[in-house]
């Protein structure tokens, strides 16, 4: 599946939001604080509270470029790759990716 959108904000607002939410999943689900540049290749444990739990691995990471994630539970793996393109109107065009 492939989503493509085309957000009114800036990539480097977008990658933001998108950096600062990895950095709250990991505290959530492990109390660490990894350095925004150490996320590449962070893997950790996640469980949610209907007892499913998962491991989450951050396969890329290129600041205001991609994000990408695996997620495997014990039924499914999940690739997940956000690429952002800037636009000429200075906003970004956003694609997402799970194959």
């Amino acid at each position: 599946m492939k989503i493509t959108m085309n957000l009114p904000v800036e990539p480097a607002v977008f990658f933001k939001q998108l950096q600062l939410s990895a950095l709250a999943d990991i505290r959530t689900h492990t109390g660490r604080e990894p350095l925004p540049g150490s996320l590449r290749g962070f893997s950790y444990a996640k469980k949610w509270p209907n007892g499913r739990q998962a491991r989450l691995q951050i396969t890329d990471m290129e600041p205001n470029k991609v994000y990408a994630y695996t997620l495997a539970t014990p039924q499914d793996d999940f690739r997940v790759s956000y690429r952002l393109v800037p636009l000429a109107s200075g906003k970004v065009g956003w694609n997402m990716k799970n194959p």
